[in-house]
């Protein structure tokens, strides 16, 4: 079925190198095989869809995958500014065992609604949003009634999501899984996002 209006894949990369370690914007690490075994997959399911324009964060991570997507997809990858990963400090880097904790305090101190919390040295819910908006309002004019891929980050993209799906909020953060480069389409209605699918699951139908 083709669905009108604006389609936005915001997909998160494939996994790392070192994926036993938590891995912030000060953490510029490739893919694994793993990893490009999961982009390719997901070109697969890509290429029907006929996106017009493919953009990635400025990452190595992301300029990975966004590279085995184009190869498919038979796209230009263009990096752009201001959707790379959260500054994370001193946890970046960090094995995840050990970093976690910390992690997971911050996230559920944005799910309680204090949306300018963060670790020292780290970025806030509302720094993440607001930086990832002024990056993603551009493309999402640029491509009006188009489909488009992004190839973005997992705790920006839950950031992103919740800020933008109608009827979400920090609340909900933990509904926007982040699965490696698993599918995530919205339609773009100028104002808000609405689902088709979320981490790989289909969610409403238009």
């Amino acid at each position: 079925m083709t669905i009108p209006g604006t389609r936005l894949f915001l997909l998160r990369h494939a996994e790392t190198a070192l994926p036993d370690r938590l891995h912030g914007a000060e953490s510029d690490v490739g893919i694994g095989d793993r990893g490009r075994a999961q982009a390719e997959a997901a070109a697969e399911w890509l290429v029907p869809q006929a996106p017009v324009a493919l953009y990635c964060s400025t990452m190595r991570r992301a300029r990975e995958t966004a590279a085995i997507l184009a190869r498919s997809l038979q796209l230009e990858p263009i990096a752009i500014e201001g959707i790379h990963e959260r500054k994370m400090a001193e946890l970046s880097g960090m094995p995840r065992e050990q970093g976690l904790p910390s992690h997971d305090r911050l996230k559920n101190a944005w799910k309680a609604g204090d949306l300018d919390a963060s670790n020292p040295g780290g970025e806030s819910y509302l720094e993440i949003r607001d930086r990832a908006f002024e990056a993603l309002k551009p493309l999402l004019d640029r491509h009006r009634d188009e489909s488009f891929v992004v190839v973005a980050h997992g705790v920006l993209i839950q950031i992103v999501l919740s800020s933008l799906i109608e009827g979400f909020t920090a609340a909900d953060l933990d509904r926007v899984g982040i699965g490696f480069v698993a599918r995530n389409e919205l339609v773009w209605n100028g104002s808000r996002l609405t689902p088709i699918y979320l981490n790989g699951k289909e969610h409403v139908t238009i």
